[in-house]
C-alpha cells in the first residue's frame, strides 16, 4: 500500500498530506515530515534529517530507537560542526547543532544500528567511538540481533546484523561508532 500511494502522489504531481504514527510508513512515503508534540511542530525536514539529524530528544525517541548518553561539551566545536563529548563511557565525538554549543551539559543520541561489534583489526578512524562493555542480555531474531551492552554502568542497545553468534551475553565486546552518527540533541 505504500508504494501505491507513493505512486499516485508522484504520478498526479500532488501533495498529500499523510498523517501516521507509524514511522516506518512516514519514513518510506514522506518528501517532508513534519513531527508533531502537544500541537507544536518539533521538527520539519526530510526523512534523513528527521532520522539521522533529530533536534530534539522526542524527535530521536519517535522517529525509532536511540540510546541517549549525557555528557559535557569539552573545547571548541570544530568548523564541520563536531565536538568532544565527556561523558561516563567516556570522551566521544558527536555533532553538535548550532543552538547546544553554548551548553554545557548535553544529551547524545546514538542509534542501536550504528552500533559496530568487534574491533576487526583496523584503528580507529578519525572521530570514531571505541568502547570496551560487556554483553548483559542478547535476542537472536534471524536476520539481526539485539544486544544490550554495559559500558560503566550505561547500558546501550545494539542491533547486529547478520550477527555471527546467536548470543554472545557474557562476553566482553568492542563497540565502535562514528561521528557522523553522534548527534546532540535538544530536551523536550
Amino acid at each position: 500500500m505504500r508504494a501505491e500511494i507513493r505512486r499516485i502522489s508522484t504520478q498526479l504531481k500532488m501533495t498529500m498530506l499523510y498523517v501516521t504514527h507509524d514511522q516506518q510508513e512516514a519514513l518510506s512515503l514522506a518528501d517532508r515530515i513534519a513531527v508533531i508534540a502537544h500541537g507544536r511542530v518539533e521538527q520539519l525536514g526530510t526523512p534523513k534529517e528527521i532520522y539521522e539529524r533529530p533536534r530534539t530528544r522526542f524527535v530521536a525517541e519517535f522517529i525509532g530507537e536511540t540510546n541517549f548518553i549525557d555528557g559535557e561539551l569539552e573545547g571548541p566545536v570544530d568548523g564541520d560542526g563536531f565536538g568532544t563529548v565527556r561523558s561516563p563511557l567516556g570522551a566521544i565525538r558527536a555533532h553538535v547543532p548550532p543552538a547546544l554549543r553554548s551548553s554545557t551539559s548535553l544529551t547524545l543520541s546514538v542509534r542501536p544500528e550504528t552500533i559496530r561489534i568487534g574491533n576487526d583489526g583496523l584503528s580507529s578512524v578519525r572521530g570514531e567511538t571505541l568502547i570496551v562493555g560487556r554483553c548483559v542480555e542478547s535476542v537472536y531474531l534471524g536476520a539481526s540481533a539485539q544486544h544490550i551492552i554495559e559500558v560503566r554502568g550505561t547500558r546501550l542497545k545494539v542491533l547486529e546484523g547478520n550477527p555471527s553468534e546467536h548470543t554472545r551475553v557474557g562476553c566482553d565486546l568492542t563497540l565502535r561508532f562514528p561521528a557522523s552518527q553522534v548527534v546532540a540533541v535538544e530536551p523536550s
